[in-house]
């Protein structure tokens, strides 16, 4: 895979390093240095050359990205949400947090207040990629909104709040370019101890958040979910399967497991048949060990799996099932 930096080069330009060049061999001559060398001559073209080398121009990344907040003013002690908005140029994309088989995953830290805590950030159901070099990943086209809650600390300040966050990505096309971005957001403390909404980065939170799967104690969740041991036909070796029972059969059922899991179990493969799923996950053909091993280093198997329900939607649900509920058969 073919890696570039995507942070600017600041230099100065070709056309004045020429000119600066030229008057020098000027100005010589005027003050009777004689007539240039062919040596000089040549070594002036040498160094207009690598001049040229040197300042090609910056490449810029096809990725941008903001901090913002659903409020515009922050209140002491109260609870708001603060977003990473990646906008992606046509054509792009970048990883979601496990990049699965290629690729780097999206990385988001922030730098909060004093006293300013923050939960888990959120991540919206990914679709899958294909590399430069044609190997399948997880990520995000066109754009994306990585949230979190934020609890403001009770004490104010004599002057605004400042909110960072540095973000890392890797965006891909025909190419692969990594990023990062230092983002800040400037908020003013209530005076009077009003909420004033943000009403534009309301509406984008709550767009977003209909595309954030599921939680796994969210009631009337669409699948119950459980385990089984398979054997492997070629080898005899026990492995996992998972079971999805659902309510109402959806469409366009995918699996995505979690960097974790992906780590244990590199592939699997889920077929569909009548109310219920059936995932299988392969294990490595050098790997020995049993299921009670398995259960013990990694003791759940976790993901997301996304689907189409009848209306159309594209919905999405986290999935953990305890390795524990296996026995080797």
């Amino acid at each position: 895979m073919s890696y570039q930096p995507s942070k600017d080069v600041r230099a100065v330009s070709h056309s004045a390093l020429v000119s600066f060049t030229t008057s020098t061999l000027v100005l010589g001559l005027a003050f009777g240095c004689g007539r240039p060398s062919e040596t000089d001559l040549e070594s002036s073209v040498q160094n207009q050359e690598l001049a040229e080398i040197r300042l090609l121009p910056p490449q810029a990344s096809p990725v941008d990205v903001e901090l913002i907040a659903d409020v515009s003013i922050i209140q002491s002690g109260n609870d708001f949400k603060l977003g990473v908005l990646l906008d992606i140029e046509p054509g792009w994309f970048i990883y979601w947090k496990n990049p699965g088989a290629s690729g780097d995953p999206t990385q988001v830290n922030f730098a909060l207040p004093p006293d300013f805590v923050n939960g888990r950030l959120r991540w919206p159901s990914p679709i899958r990629v294909t590399s430069p070099d044609a190997i399948e990943g997880y990520g995000y086209r066109d754009q994306v909104l990585l949230q979190t809650d934020v609890q403001a600390s009770n004490h104010d300040p004599d002057h605004e709040w400042h909110l960072t966050a540095t973000v890392n990505w890797l965006a891909c096309k025909e190419e692969c370019l990594p990023g990062q971005a230092f983002i800040e957001l400037l908020l003013p403390v209530s005076i009077s101890g009003t909420r004033l909404i943000n009403h534009g980065n309301v509406a984008r939170f709550e767009n977003w958040s209909t595309r954030v799967p599921t939680r796994l104690d969210a009631p009337n969740r669409p699948f119950s979910a459980k385990l089984r041991t398979g054997v492997h036909p070629s080898t005899a070796r026990v492995k996992p399967e998972m079971i999805l029972q659902w309510t109402v059969l959806p469409s366009n059922i995918e699996w995505f497991p979690s960097q974790v899991t992906a780590t244990v179990f590199p592939t699997s493969e889920w077929k569909t048949t009548r109310q219920h799923t059936e995932v299988v996950f392969n294990r490595p053909t050098h790997d020995s060990r049993s299921l009670s091993e398995f259960s013990s280093a990694v003791q759940a198997i976790t993901g997301v799996v996304t689907y189409t329900n009848p209306n159309g939607e594209r919905l999405a649900a986290e999935l953990s099932v305890d390795l524990e509920q296996l026995s080797e058969g």
